[in-house]
């Protein structure tokens, strides 16, 4: 039946077929779209051939199939619309929040942040020289280096922290209920973690990180200043020698202004590794 090839539910049975909990999904969804128009056309067939059996519900089989039937088309959609966004906030290639959810979940810390009026810091960091690990190993083993820097942060980090790709091979890490000192602690552990391992045809030691950590008590401040802190912090690091973290000063509304200048404030390496 050529002509319902391209029909959303025969979509969803032809992908039934994949292992694990998709194909399950998928199998459920193809069931849900199509069982209530299979009934009412059960329903029908039997009607006309006056093969059904007498009762006096009969006459609201039909109805109740058809309501039954929007009903699930209705779910299928919104299961369909909820999929569809969650990809447009998640990086393709790590599964890690990318930019857009990071600046959403970013100000509902804030808000949090500031009914409690604890702290809350934000890190930032990335792969040092990692220009040069693409020229010489190429865009797969990058794409690699990428995975591995996601996957060592997250499996480094507190549940309660997250971790985003905000481009290239820049991450960021959103950690609430931590000072400055402890968020760059946290930094470190994933630094030496990644120093430590080696990814594909890259030993121990040929990958590493520099990061940033800015903190503001209260949400007293825009999110992205906190962000635009951590990133300077970053750039401070890598003046520094790389393969290091380093903190900023806290993050005020008075500093705000002066954060945008990389020349404001005094950044000192907190953490150092070899170069």
């Amino acid at each position: 039946m050529p002509w319902l090839q391209g029909s959303a539910p025969w979509s969803c049975w032809s992908r039934c077929s994949t292992s694990g909990a998709k194909g399950v999904r998928h199998a459920g969804t193809a069931a849900i779209a199509w069982g209530p128009g299979l009934l009412v056309a059960m329903h029908l067939y039997l009607r006309v051939h006056d093969v059904t059996p007498y009762h006096p519900w009969n006459h609201l089989l039909g109805p109740a199939a058809v309501t039954f039937g929007c009903a699930c088309f209705a779910w299928v959609l919104a299961q369909s619309i909820r999929s569809v966004e969650e990809r447009t906030l998640i990086d393709p290639l790590t599964g890690l929040w990318n930019r857009r959810r990071l600046a959403a979940e970013g100000e509902a810390a804030m808000a949090r942040c500031r009914r409690s009026g604890g702290p809350i810091s934000v890190a930032v960091f990335d792969a040092d020289y990692f220009k040069q690990i693409n020229d010489r190993w190429g865009h797969g083993v990058d794409d690699l280096v990428l995975k591995h820097l996601a996957a060592r942060a997250t499996e480094t980090l507190r549940p309660a922290d997250r971790v985003a790709r905000i481009g290239g091979e820049e991450f960021c890490i959103l950690l609430p209920d931590l000072t400055a000192e402890q968020a760059a602690a946290a930094v470190e552990r994933v630094r030496a973690t990644i120093e430590a391992s080696g990814v594909g045809p890259l030993p121990p030691g040929a990958v590493t990180i520099s990061g940033g950590v800015a903190m503001n008590r209260g949400g007293t401040v825009p999110f992205d200043a906190l962000l635009h802190a951590a990133d300077t912090a970053l750039y401070r690091a890598k003046e520094a020698g790389r393969n290091r973290v380093a903190i900023a000063p806290q993050v005020t509304p008075a500093e705000y202004a002066q954060s945008r200048r990389p020349s404001d404030g005094a950044l000192q390496p907190l953490f150092a590794g070899p170069d």
